[in-house]
């Protein structure tokens, strides 16, 4: 979960940090100012993709070679990537702040070393915190720790917001002298300061990580039986040297529609949640006013942090309540952000600045207590141990192509028409759960690996077990 954590308290200070690199390099956000940056404004742009980028190739990358390296070696792979892209970050801010046309080349290559990371890293921490609860037996409430490790992600989220808001209120620089100037009189060496400490704390947290999974960390007792199992069943070969062509034929062939359903709903939940983060500044103002100072937006942005973590923790709470099960709290998470979606589209005239804010921390919450939990847990859950990590990164990555999509084809439109196809695609992604996720709440999923076995020896017809019960399957199946 601490990889999590750091993942994204750097990748969340992209954004929380730009309005300190806006005062510090102005002609870099100028499109017009060629004094400093060669390319204005795609100095920033750069980073934003090359991030983006590298979290694709990482999911699919990482994810597929993670079912023949194990769990453990491809924690420390991902650990490493994102601990040598962390360094490389925060020196790049203390050697190269005074070369900004030097400085966001450097940090895009560093981010996109980073990103892959981080890519890699969501396939694994979900297969092996689902793998380590089945292997504890943990029948009931196994499906919360999965959830409980994605949460820290939303720790990491609100303790960036926390440390750049306490940082910019200790240094005393929140009191403007200009009420209509929010960020022109703050002091350049505080703000680089204050930016260094930002990266420092999250590359200090990374390094520990990839420090303690070396020394720590053990391999996920489920991969490794069914390594040793796999190993039996093709005569004493390596199972990692056995994966061919005709396997992933099969897989697709049975468990193909499923793989649609978790990238296809991944994709759609991030172009919508996307939408949701583009307007965020708008929604932060109308909070805090249009004179709000630097140190109010931050704070501001933090109080969205935690309403959206405590959907995080909400999502852990009620994820094995057999009353709810994933395919409800995927469902009716897509179906509230997507009514609210379309209600700020449709009423965004009407609302006054107050039901904005609620509306928007509304979304933040159900959100996280909903879609972006179901869509990182389900496919930890619906496919073999073997084929786990790269079917997750396969689904993870499609997300972000979401999220790339997202960004370019919604500077075309307008706010309304954002908010409105945002919301249809919440709803489009709540049919494609119910037509192609099954419900797993109470299945074993050591069953999926048993199921696929005979699948691979050619005796599909002879499982007679709970994996076949139509409770199980998806609408499709």
């Amino acid at each position: 979960g601490l990889g999590l954590f750091g993942e994204s308290y750097l990748l969340f200070s992209i954004g929380t940090l730009r309005p300190l690199w806006e005062m510090l390099y102005p002609s870099c956000f100028d499109e017009y100012d060629n004094s400093t940056c060669p390319r204005p404004y795609l100095s920033y742009k750069s980073i934003t993709y090359s991030v983006v980028l590298g979290v694709m190739v990482g999911m699919i990358v990482l994810g597929v070679l993670a079912n023949s390296m194990g769990r453990r070696r491809g924690s420390i792979v991902t650990a490493s990537l994102m601990a040598g892209g962390a360094v490389s970050l925060t020196l790049a801010s203390l050697v190269l702040s005074n070369s900004p046309s030097v400085l966001f080349p450097t940090m895009s290559i560093s981010l996109f070393v980073f990103g892959i990371g981080v890519g890699g890293e969501y396939p694994l921490s979900a297969s092996s915190a689902s793998e380590r609860a089945m292997g504890a037996m943990k029948k009931r409430r196994e499906r919360e720790d999965v959830l409980l490790v994605f949460s820290m992600q939303g720790v990491g989220i609100f303790a960036n917001s926390l440390i750049l808001t306490f940082l910019l209120m200790v240094t005393k620089h929140h009191d403007d002298a200009n009420d209509n100037n929010i960020g022109y009189e703050y002091d350049q060496s505080t703000l680089l300061n204050i930016w260094r400490i930002v990266y420092a704390t999250g590359t200090l947290v990374l390094v520990y990580v990839l420090v303690s999974r070396i020394l720590h960390l053990t391999e996920s007792e489920v991969w490794s039986q069914g390594r040793i199992q796999r190993t039996a069943d093709n005569g004493g070969h390596d199972m990692q040297s056995t994966w061919r062509p005709s396997e992933m034929t099969l897989l697709l062939q049975h468990y193909g529609v499923r793989l649609f359903g978790t990238s296809a709903t991944w994709l759609l939940w991030d172009i919508a949640f996307y939408g949701n983060k583009l307007f965020q500044s708008s929604f932060l103002i109308a909070m805090t006013g249009e004179d709000a100072s630097l140190v109010d937006i931050t704070c501001a942005s933090a109080i969205n942090a935690f309403v959206a973590l405590l959907g995080y923790y909400a999502a852990a709470a009620i994820i094995d309540d057999p009353d709810v099960g994933r395919l409800t709290l995927q469902q009716t998470g897509f179906i509230i952000t997507g009514t609210l979606f379309l209600l700020c589209g449709c009423l965004s005239d009407r609302l006054s600045s107050t039901w904005l804010v609620v509306m928007y921390f509304a979304s933040s919450f159900f959100g996280q207590c909903g879609p972006n939990c179901t869509t990182f847990l389900i496919p930890a859950e619906i496919f073999p141990t073997e084929t786990r990590t790269m079917c997750h990164g396969i689904s993870a990555s499609s997300g972000k192509l979401g999220a790339l999509l997202a960004s370019v084809l919604f500077n075309f439109i307008g706010e309304k028409q954002l908010f409105l196809f945002s919301g249809y695609a919440s709803f489009i992604a709540c049919l494609i759960t119910f037509v192609t996720i099954p419900e797993t709440a109470t299945l074993d999923l050591y069953e999926i690996d048993k199921q696929w076995r005979m699948i691979l020896d050619g005796r599909k017809f002879e499982y007679e077990g709970p994996a076949n019960d139509p409770k199980h399957l998806s609408f499709f199946e």
